[in-house]
């Protein structure tokens, strides 16, 4: 990638930077994935330059991984600058335009611009607002940026309509990245959904969900529709149920004020559990572009039902958790399952099942068949009674072997070719929004069909319609819906 690039980070001292976004960034500039010309500029409220800035970062990244090579890192540094501000101010979004006017006048172009919202979901609608009225939006900067910088006219974006700035030598894009959950119920998505697309087209905007960037969810449409030795099985008259696991062994840990206005249904249900239900579940698409992969997600998306009362419980403690309500009703454990009443699911259980505090951490896509099925793996013919698509605690996908002893045959053919560099789900995500290739975010489709699966069910909790249990960290709820045979 050579067009050179600007990243702006908003909330980039909080914990999201620190733990995923930082550790990213220096992995893909360390393996020499980033653009030549590239800058990141940091938005946050501490009162900091670039030089105390620089040093943050260092002691994050050192902190997790001690034995960084001290010139990579040293060069890493340089690519980045600060930028003290308010979320709420429309004077600092103005100081980022002129920080921005800069880079490109530094440049000799109009650099392409990905504005990363790495903050609480509760500022999103305010980013957007000041994004629109400060003119970031606008593929360059709409500031006086001194001699030698001077757009000679403005143009059509040919993909979005809009005016883009034109100096006869490159226009930048402008793209934008927003983390989940993407609103806090349908009302509200579909508002910053109209906000967003005020500012940017459909192509220009990146809605995050992770986990479609794991290695192992990646390679099951491969699994399914290139290999082709399970999929005349995938149907109602071999599937028996379909069970998809988030479990997480850690509580909310110190993040109560944040997590008890979302609860688990929210916080992985309405995206990471739908988006792998959709992709176990979709037909097969008409090719594998980013638009032909969203469109079959959205469809078999808007036909899920919730096919049983939905279950929550609350893990004991839970209350007494720095930030958290002492009255909370908010579920830490939430298990439902859905239905569809297509030709090829009819009768199929998908069981959706998400805690944390549980015995383990867990995460996987669990396929259980009627009775042992015949394939062919690596030449060997096999009877499966099971695939499992695993994230955690390793990532991959196995065949649990029909047999006296059922052993899991680990399934590698889907891996990538030997020394292929590898890339994990937050490099792939920044790569991915640079590349503009929109696969593995979610749609305007895709986040509607989502909430429209899980606004009833919270409707329901709110009426109390379903018993709030109770369970011990450490233990799963007793009284859950039975998908034991």
């Amino acid at each position: 990638m050579t067009n050179p690039t600007a990243v702006v980070i908003f909330g980039a001292t909080g914990d999201l930077f620190r733990k995923k976004l930082a550790p990213a960034l220096y992995k893909l500039f360390a393996k020499g994935q980033t653009p030549e010309v590239f800058r990141v500029a940091a938005f946050s409220r501490r009162p900091w330059g670039d030089d105390q800035f620089r040093q943050f970062l260092s002691d994050t990244l050192l902190e997790k991984s001690p034995n960084l090579p001290s010139e990579t890192l040293k060069k890493f540094l340089e690519h980045f600058l600060y930028i003290e501000g308010d979320l709420g101010s429309s004077d600092s979004y103005q100081k980022v335009a002129e920080v921005l006017g800069r880079l490109d006048a530094e440049a000799g172009v109009c650099m392409n611009k990905l504005f990363y919202l790495a903050t609480p979901p509760v500022s999103y609608e305010g980013i957007l607002d000041h994004i629109s009225t400060s003119g970031l939006a606008i593929p360059c900067a709409p500031v006086e940026v001194g001699e030698g910088w001077t757009p000679l006219e403005v143009r059509p974006d040919a993909a979005s309509g809009r005016p883009a700035f034109y100096d006869g030598r490159l226009t930048g894009w402008t793209r934008i990245l927003i983390e989940k959950p993407f609103g806090s119920d349908l009302k509200n998505a579909e508002k910053l959904d109209r906000l967003l697309g005020e500012l940017f087209s459909e192509t220009q905007i990146f809605r995050i969900d992770h986990y479609l960037a794991k290695e192992t969810l990646q390679h099951i449409l491969k699994f399914r529709f290139s290999d082709g030795a399970f999929e005349p099985f995938w149907n109602r008259e071999h599937i028996e149920k379909i069970a998809i696991k988030l479990f997480e062994k850690e509580g909310i840990n110190g993040r109560g004020a944040f997590y008890d206005a979302l609860g688990a249904l929210r916080d992985v249900g309405q995206n990471h559990a739908l988006q792998m239900a959709a992709l176990v579940a979709m037909e097969k698409p008409e090719d594998f572009s980013a638009a032909a992969v969203r469109a079959k997600r959205a469809a078999i998306l808007k036909k899920f039902k919730l096919a049983k009362d939905a279950a929550r419980a609350q893990y004991q403690g839970y209350k007494t958790e720095p930030g958290v309500s002492p009255s909370s009703t908010t579920e830490t454990y939430f298990k439902i399952e859905l239905g569809l009443a297509t030709p090829r699911w009819r009768g199929v259980g998908f069981i959706l099942e998400s805690g944390k505090g549980l015995p383990q951490s867990y995460a996987a896509i669990e396929v259980y068949f009627k009775k042992p099925i015949e394939v062919t793996i690596s030449g060997e013919r096999v009877l499966a009674a099971a695939v499992k698509f695993k994230i955690q605690p390793k990532e991959e996908i196995s065949i649990m072997r029909h047999s006296g002893n059922p052993a899991e045959i680990p399934f590698s053919t889907y891996g990538g070719a030997v020394g292929e560099t590898k890339n994990e789900a937050y490099e792939k995500v920044l790569l991915d929004a640079i590349k503009g290739d929109q696969t593995l975010f979610t749609s305007t489709d895709e986040v509607v069909a989502e909430w429209k699966i899980v606004m009833p069910i919270l409707a329901a909790w709110r009426k109390a319609a379903a018993p709030l249990l109770k369970y011990a960290k450490g233990t799963m709820p007793e009284r859950r819906i039975d998908i034991e045979k």
